[in-house]
């Protein structure tokens, strides 16, 4: 099967679009909101710009586009069917990660040191609403008289308290977050922002899927896999999470669980710096030069990133270089630098 990818401006959201189907078709089934009406090239609502590449129609002529708006690069999407990667404008798209963002007051649950510098938050909602979310996607701390936090939800939506589970790294002389552990600890309350981000799962194409982690960019990885695991999709899925020491690698026996339970999953830990102590016979060395390592040719993969900033850069550079599209290259971290 031939896969396109449509890039859509101005909401800089990338669409796979199978070969023979229409732009507006491949929106609708993958549950994004695109402006139509008819459906059927008469009315012209889901007319649009195409700025990059080319389509083809069943029909030589339709109705609610004239041949100088044709002949000026304008397309109607739901009879637009790609025949290359598409760059196109049009207003008025809503992605399926596109929830209603809240500002909410949550109450802490629990508040527990899962590694030598790592807390994890179990947060719940007031009683009469709760932030909704799709894993892989982050919410903002609001702190008094500082600037948001942004910090990943680490669990799938997959409870019935609505709670959320944050992963908090913490180092003794980091001001910050000192301040807000603090905080968790005595007020018991915090103010949220979200959901943000747009990291969601994808399942089309239907390629293998890396998650590139790196300290606690494990985070928005935790929930995708579950949400993963939970649909049981048949792609292969690899996470590859580096740290520095053993200890880093915080929920490295849950990884390893999925690993031997789960037929389709790879569990691929990299350390940098691993101690004497660790007695570490695993790979060592930067966790993204490792995938580079197994993986020749990235051209049928999705690639999910989180950590340093430098780490993905240099991931995103490297994959390229091995074939990976951009369209299939996702993170947040592009944007934000999370706990």
């Amino acid at each position: 099967m031939t896969y396109y990818t449509v890039h859509i401006k101005p909401s800089g959201y990338n669409l796979v679009v199978k070969a023979g189907e229409t732009v507006l078709y491949a929106a609708l089934r993958q549950g994004y909101q695109f402006p139509h009406d008819c459906a059927s090239g008469d009315c012209g609502t889901c007319r649009g710009k195409i700025l990059e590449g080319h389509v083809e129609y069943d029909e030589p002529h339709l109705p609610g586009l004239h041949d100088d708006e044709r002949e000026a690069g304008y397309a109607l999407f739901c009879s637009a069917k790609p025949i290359s990667d598409l760059v196109i404008h049009i207003d008025q798209v809503i992605g399926p990660a596109q929830l209603p963002i809240k500002k909410l007051t949550y109450s802490v649950k629990s508040c527990e040191k899962i590694g030598k510098f790592i807390y994890k938050i179990i947060l719940l909602p007031p009683a009469e609403e709760a932030i909704e979310y799709c894993p892989g996607q982050f919410i903002e701390i609001l702190q008094r008289d500082a600037s948001p936090l942004p910090y990943s939800i680490t669990n799938a939506t997959l409870n019935d308290d609505n709670h959320l589970e944050l992963h908090i790294r913490h180092l003794p002389d980091h001001a910050e977050t000192s301040e807000l552990i603090k905080h968790i600890e005595t007020e018991q309350t915090i103010r949220l922002r979200g959901p943000l981000g747009s990291c969601i799962l994808k399942q089309e194409p239907p390629y293998p899927i890396i998650f590139l982690a790196g300290g606690t960019g494990f985070a928005p990885h935790k929930a995708l896999i579950e949400q993963a695991l939970a649909e049981g999709i048949q792609q292969t899925l690899y996470l590859y999470w580096g740290a520095r020491t053993l200890a880093d690698l915080y929920f490295h026996e849950q990884a390893l669980r999925w690993a031997k339970h789960v037929p389709n999953f790879h569990y691929i830990p990299v350390l940098s710096e691993a101690t004497q102590n660790d007695q570490w016979t695993g790979r060592t060395g930067l966790v993204h030069e490792a995938v580079m390592e197994d993986h020749a040719n990235l051209a049928h993969f999705h690639v999910y990133a989180s950590g340093p900033y430098e780490m993905v850069y240099a991931a995103l550079h490297g994959f390229q270089n091995l074939g990976l599209k951009r369209a299939f290259f996702y993170s947040d971290m592009l944007d934000y630098n999370a706990g």
